[in-house]
């Protein structure tokens, strides 16, 4: 299916270095935030919340690992896919003529995606931390 795409490098914009780096910039914080609050968390952390926003599955405070694992895990691949745009794929035909474009779009997209999905996982970290201290979230 792909096989016959061209494989082009795509210069990278400033809004998409931009992407990259606040991306990079929040994964560091989230590691560090994390890092710094594990010693003060509670053997027993919230692990599942329900529609309302109240705990309704909990797990020792090693599950915090996890969680920072799959986040790390999804934040790298999605950037290593926008290292390969002729493997994405498109509704339309990939040709010699319109391949940047439509692999530009497709890294931009993905870079978009990347950091929408690592706010949301900080958000459920954070979230983690601040309820198994006892706070309230914001």
């Amino acid at each position: 299916m792909y096989e016959n795409r061209p494989k082009i490098k795509i210069p990278l914009e400033n809004i998409d270095v931009i992407l990259e780096l606040v991306t990079l910039a929040i994964l560091v914080i989230l590691w560090g935030y994390v890092l710094m609050s594990f010693a003060s968390l509670p053997d027993i952390v919230p692990m599942h919340f329900n529609g309302n926003g109240e705990v309704d599955s909990t797990g020792g405070k090693g599950s915090v690992w996890a969680l920072m694992a799959i986040t790390t895990v999804i934040t790298v691949g999605i950037h290593i896919l926008t290292k390969y745009p002729n493997i994405h794929n498109y509704l339309v035909e990939i040709t010699e003529q319109n391949a940047a474009y439509y692999y530009k779009i497709s890294c931009r997209l993905l870079r978009i995606v990347n950091l929408c999905t690592l706010l949301v996982m900080s958000y459920v970290a954070y979230s983690v931390i601040t309820i198994a201290m006892g706070k309230k979230l914001c």
